[in-house]
């Protein structure tokens, strides 16, 4: 790992990727050193690609110990050594769904620290070994996330004449969803409820029965 330390005063400005200035990753206490890790630039960015979000937003980057304990950290954990992120997206003017962030992290293979923080957003780290946990129930994920937020992956492939690939992961109906509901969880916006219904050919007025399975496009 490649943990580089830099100065705001003198390399707030400077680009690390395509993306991502050192200024994103400050310490909130306005420390000027901010210690960052080359390996997560790399991984923010390769998510950035999988879900082509618009914007990708560091909430929290570098901390130091102090900070880090004032937030609800502890003194040397992932953030104080420049290994962490904490996350949201924007993708079409909305906030995209931490659910579909974690998924495509699953989808990538990645082997590092991911984290559930809220709806939308979530703790990124490169720890070297893979850890996944739900901040908002302490939980500790050990299979799958689709698994954890009970839904099932599906990739099939259409039959046009250059055989692209349509990816969609399928959501199965609870008592009390809706089209409007499962769109804002799974979707990031309940204003896409009729995308939704047209996806799965059905129309915005059918009912919906607990078991039944939908596909939630990607």
């Amino acid at each position: 790992m490649a943990v580089i330390s830099y100065s705001y005063k003198a390399d707030r400005n400077k680009k690390l990727s395509a993306h991502f200035k050192v200024k994103e990753f400050r310490c909130k206490d306005g420390s000027d050193k901010i210690l960052i890790n080359s390996e997560l630039i790399a991984a923010l960015e390769k998510l950035f690609d999988k879900v082509g979000c618009d914007t990708m937003n560091i909430n929290s980057g570098y901390r130091t110990d102090t900070h880090s304990i004032k937030v609800g950290g502890y003194a040397g954990d992932q953030h104080t050594k420049g290994n962490a992120a904490d996350i949201w997206c924007k993708k079409g003017g909305k906030r995209m769904s931490a659910k579909t962030l974690c998924c495509a992290l699953e989808d990538l293979g990645y082997n590092g620290g991911v984290g559930y923080i809220s709806d939308t957003a979530i703790h990124l780290d490169v720890r070297g070994k893979r850890v996944w946990f739900d901040e908002t129930k302490n939980d500790r994920i050990v299979n799958s996330w689709y698994q954890y937020f009970g839904i099932m992956k599906y990739s099939s492939c259409s039959s046009t004449a250059n055989n692209h690939e349509s990816n969609f992961t399928i959501y199965v109906v609870k008592a009390g969803d809706s089209f409007w509901k499962i769109a804002a969880t799974q979707m990031g916006s309940g204003l896409k409820y009729k995308e939704l219904a047209k996806y799965n050919n059905l129309r915005t007025s059918a009912v919906l029965h607990p078991g039944q399975s939908l596909k939630i496009p990607q």
